[in-house]
């Protein structure tokens, strides 16, 4: 994520009362559509890199099983 996706994130998912995409937008000087949608990137981009690694693991286990293509 970059700097400004990895803010947001932090802001809306992360912090104990999550920041309204209001006061998100106020301090990065976006709306709060803009700021909605950049929520909605970084969280792709997120679960892609989520998915990525769990089937990197997954094939990395089964090589060290011996089942995986060698």
């Amino acid at each position: 994520l970059n700097k400004r996706e990895h803010m947001i994130m932090t802001w809306r998912r992360l912090e104990e009362p999550p920041r309204t995409l209001d006061a998100c937008g106020e301090v990065l000087g976006l709306s709060k559509e803009r700021v909605r949608q950049i929520e909605a990137l970084a969280f792709t981009k997120v679960q892609k890199s989520m998915k990525r690694h769990m089937l990197e693991d997954q094939e990395a286990r089964l090589k060290a099983a011996g089942q995986g293509p060698s």
